[in-house]
């Protein structure tokens, strides 16, 4: 264990975890049942992340311009009207209940781990980006479900964002556009993932590289964390704030990874 390892237990009436904090300020989760693990996930993302996981609450919400005002370009106002519009908020507290119900312990889970620090921060000692009672809203179950939900469309739906504020419907005396090409100059999302078998690396065991592009900032900017339960669970990987569990990770029989791709059909 490094000198500098810190370790904190967190609990609160129906939830107890422990969170031992490494080298890199790495969280090493461990509790002794599966919701009891997701409640420590999501104290310990909210440690690291709280102003990121708000703000992706309230988007998802839509209701940046009601709290913070229009913001620049009237940018609020847009990305509400494109989140109401959307209706992932709307969805998600629809569909929530019709999830298996270990997907439902843990939302409800990690959303009390959240809330949890909150409680025991306070709009003082939020960090700076956020320090203000305004940011202190009660994530829900449902909240954690339509932000997952955003993140597996934002390389669709979510591009539309900024603009169904500003859409204007076709002229009747006009023909249709087809749509252009993007240009090879504009950035595309993009990402590796290898998978090598074991004949052909040294050691007879399986490889996997796994190369997201999350970027580097941002609600998409990737949070770590090693997550055990014995007998149960241990795994060790990424994902993003406001999302439970590891899109991208590793136990001790498998990897697994994500990626994205620009071709059509």
């Amino acid at each position: 264990m490094p000198n500098n390892a810190t370790t904190n237990t967190v609990s609160d009436i129906a939830y107890s975890a422990t969170i031992q904090r490494t080298s890199y300020n790495i969280p090493h989760i461990t509790a002794q049942s599966l919701p009891n693990a997701w409640f420590g996930q999501g104290y310990a993302m909210a440690e690291d992340r709280i102003c990121i996981v708000l703000d992706q609450v309230i988007k998802v919400r839509g209701q940046r311009a009601k709290l913070f005002g229009p913001g620049e370009y009237d940018a609020n106002i847009e990305s509400d009207f494109a989140y109401k519009h959307l209706g992932l908020l709307a969805d998600a507290e629809r569909n929530l209940a019709s999830l298996p119900s270990d997907i439902q312990e843990m939302l409800t889970a990690h959303a009390a781990g959240i809330n949890r620090y909150l409680a025991d921060s306070g709009a003082a000692k939020l960090p700076a980006p956020c320090l203000n009672s305004k940011w202190l809203v009660t994530v829900t179950p449902a909240d954690l479900l339509a932000i997952a939900t955003d993140f597996n469309i934002f390389l669709s739906s979510r591009f539309l964002a900024p603009l169904l504020s500003n859409v204007s419907p076709p002229s009747q005396n006009s023909a249709p556009k087809e749509a252009s090409p993007p240009s090879d100059k504009q950035a595309k999302p993009g990402s590796n993932g290898w998978a090598i078998g074991g004949d052909l690396t040294s050691s007879g065991n399986g490889i996997l590289l796994a190369q997201p592009h999350f970027p580097w900032e941002g609600a998409l900017q990737a949070w770590e964390s090693h997550v055990s339960v014995p007998e149960q669970l241990d795994v060790y990987g990424i994902t993003i704030p406001g999302i439970p569990n590891n899109l991208v990770g590793f136990n001790s029989k498998v990897a697994w990874t994500v990626t994205v791709t620009t071709r059509k059909g």
